[in-house]
């Protein structure tokens, strides 16, 4: 859909007395598909901070080795992170310091750094006009393609495709907000 047809759809809908006659199925499940995503990022921000705070309950790692860790991950998710790396922060063998982390957090060590590395991606995408390849080096992967492939299965859309929805559905608000 583009920003218009968005935009259209969003005015039809909180009107008070809508005109749906031109509203079709495409339309409604383009709008639909902007709601969701919207919905999912605000649910993602809420739910990383529940687990941040789970992952500090739990008894497999001491909360303050495992802040430790986290900090490590925060300070230099931009650059290549090994098993290694957080296992030293952790004063822990590979072995030991991967199953217990996955114990606290509920997510191998590589997945924790790639959903980090792809929140702040999501972020980028959203807030700058970097090339995707700027994006996926910026946020520590190896090529553009793999950022793609990793950032599509985990998001459901293309790196582009994600940016131009993003873009569209903060067009739409803004004018809500204006009309509001």
């Amino acid at each position: 859909m583009t920003p218009r047809s968005t935009w259209i759809v969003f005015c039809s809908l909180s009107s008070s007395r809508p005109d749906r006659a031109w509203m079709n199925d495409t339309v409604m499940g383009g709008a639909m598909r902007i709601i969701v995503r919207a919905c999912t990022h605000l649910e993602e921000a809420r739910d990383s901070a529940q687990r941040n705070k789970e992952i500090a309950t739990r008894a497999s790692l001491p909360a303050h080795v495992l802040r430790r860790v986290i900090d490590f991950v925060e300070a230099n998710v931009t650059q290549p992170i090994s098993v290694r790396d957080m296992a030293q922060i952790a004063d822990l063998s590979v072995h030991h310091f991967a199953r217990s982390f996955k114990e606290a957090s509920g997510r191998t060590p590589h997945q924790y750094v790639t959903e980090r590395r792809l929140q702040l991606a999501s972020r980028l995408l959203t807030e700058t006009r970097m090339s995707i390849l700027e994006i996926a080096t910026a946020v520590g992967f190896e090529s553009a393609s793999h950022f793609a492939v990793v950032f599509r299965r985990r998001q459901g859309l293309s790196p582009n495709d994600f940016r131009r929805q993003r873009v569209a559905f903060s067009h739409v608000a803004a004018s809500l907000a204006e009309s509001g």
